[in-house]
């Protein structure tokens, strides 16, 4: 339920504080909006799956996903499906419209 002009609008208002955190971090050969896009791209690019993601105990106490391919995806996107197929779709339709409010094209975006 996040208005998408208004995240790009306190992005922008909160832009130089973020940008000069992000440069103590040390991440000198990027910049902080290169790193939201990709980060944006790589939430919009996740699988979705339909119905019940089969899991598999993984040790003692955790499990895994059965599929390997879904396995191999990033924390972040593994947590996404997690949320099951309709929430998932809202968080990327809802970021997806966000990317666009904060100008980044839709030929970058998935």
């Amino acid at each position: 339920s996040v208005n998408p002009e208004g995240a790009a609008k306190l992005y922008s208002t909160l832009k130089p504080r973020i940008n000069e955190a992000y440069a103590e971090l040390g991440q000198g050969n990027t910049t902080f909006d290169q790193t939201l896009e990709r980060a944006l791209v790589l939430i919009l690019r996740t699988p979705v799956p339909e119905g019940r993601v089969p899991i598999e105990p993984n040790g003692a106490v955790g499990y895994r996903f059965a599929d390997p391919a879904l396995e191999k995806l990033t924390p972040t996107q593994k947590m996404l499906i997690r949320f099951g197929p309709e929430n998932q779709r809202a968080v990327q339709t809802s970021l997806r419209n966000i990317a666009l409010a904060l100008g980044i094209p839709p030929e970058r975006l998935p």
